[in-house]
Parts: C-alpha cells; sequence; structure tokens
C-alpha cells in the first residue's frame, strides 16, 4: 500500500475470496487463536491485533484509497490505466537507449515492468550492500531504481515502476544514466 495508495511504510490490507478465508491463519498468532465465536469473528481477532505493533499504517489505507481516488476524473481505473501507460512508454524510452528488448509482452505489464541490462563478468546472487550499479546510479544520479541478479539467466535486471507522482522526464533520465553507465 506505500507505494501504490501513498500510506506509510508498513500498511497493507489483505483480501481473501470467502470460500478460502478459513485456511488462512495468520504468521503470529495472537490472543485471538483461542477465541470461541463466529469464523468472521475468530478472523477477525486473529488478523486484528498481532503483538504491539502501531496501528497506525493500517488506518490510514482507507482514507488513501479514497482520497488518490479522487485526484483524477474516472478515479482508480483511470489512475491504473495512466500509470500503466507510463510504466510501457518509460520501459521502450530504456529498452531502445541501451539497445534491449522488453522480456515479457505489454499485456503482463501493469504499473511495474522489467528491464534486462547488459551485465558483464559473472552474475552471482545480491551482497548485503546492493548491486554495485545499483549505487552507482544512486550515488551519481541520485536514481533509486531496484538492480536486481537473475543468477540462472546470468544476467541483471532493473525494475522501474510508474505512478501519479512519476512523469515521463524521469523516465528519459534515467535512459541516459543507463546508456552512460553500461
Amino acid at each position: 500500500c506505500h507505494k501504490w495508495i501513498c500510506t506509510p511504510k508498513g500498511s497493507a490490507f489483505l483480501h481473501i475470496r470467502a470460500d478460502k478465508k478459513e485456511m488462512i491463519r495468520p504468521l503470529s498468532i495472537g490472543h485471538g487463536s483461542s477465541f470461541q465465536g463466529s469464523d468472521q469473528e475468530k478472523f477477525d481477532y486473529e488478523f486484528g491485533w498481532p503483538g504491539t505493533q502501531d496501528p497506525t499504517p493500517w488506518l490510514c489505507i482507507p482514507k488513501a484509497i479514497e482520497f488518490l481516488g479522487s485526484l483524477v476524473e474516472g478515479g482508480w481505473s483511470t489512475i491504473m490505466q495512466r500509470n500503466r501507460k507510463l510504466a510501457l512508454e518509460g520501459r521502450g524510452i530504456i529498452c531502445e537507449a541501451i539497445g534491449t528488448s522488453p522480456p515479457v509482452p505489454d499485456s503482463m505489464v501493469s504499473s511495474i515492468a522489467s528491464i534486462e541490462i547488459p551485465s558483464e563478468g559473472d552474475i552471482g546472487p545480491m551482497e548485503f550492500e546492493g548491486d554495485p550499479f545499483h549505487n552507482l546510479l544512486y550515488d551519481k544520479y541520485r536514481i533509486q531504481v531496484p538492480v536486481f541478479p537473475w543468477v540462472h539467466h546470468k544476467t541483471r535486471y532493473i525494475r522501474i515502476s510508474a505512478q501519479m507522482y512519476n512523469h515521463i522526464d524521469e523516465y528519459h533520465f534515467l535512459a541516459e544514466a543507463l546508456k552512460n553507465n553500461l
């Protein structure tokens, strides 16, 4: 939720189909595991208060959904279409700049897109400090974009995303930084 609905980090919601609800249990079980009541009440008790965590991020979700949806005509449907279009356009700009092809068809992209980046040498598991290329992009350009290895394919990928606060110029800036450093 913090990325797509602009809520505080740590906020999320869980949607479970009604016919699957009794199969789902929380990772940490609190006082609700011994509660006697309806299935819905037991579910609410088990998931509703897992310890002493601050519930503020969760309490922000409904208003954040409402607020973001009110920013544009057409609400969330328009936001999702706009973000998908921007992610696809950004992916195209970057792929063209670094001479690569999209790894998946457009139909598999929502508001996040992965792009293979040329890699030299051995590609190993990600180090604790993160990928050196990620660090270079951040240190030199203040670009924060995930760079992750795909060891079995002996390559690396970047993952871009699009949200209401992003603009096409940011993808051009990233494309230029990639082109100059790969």
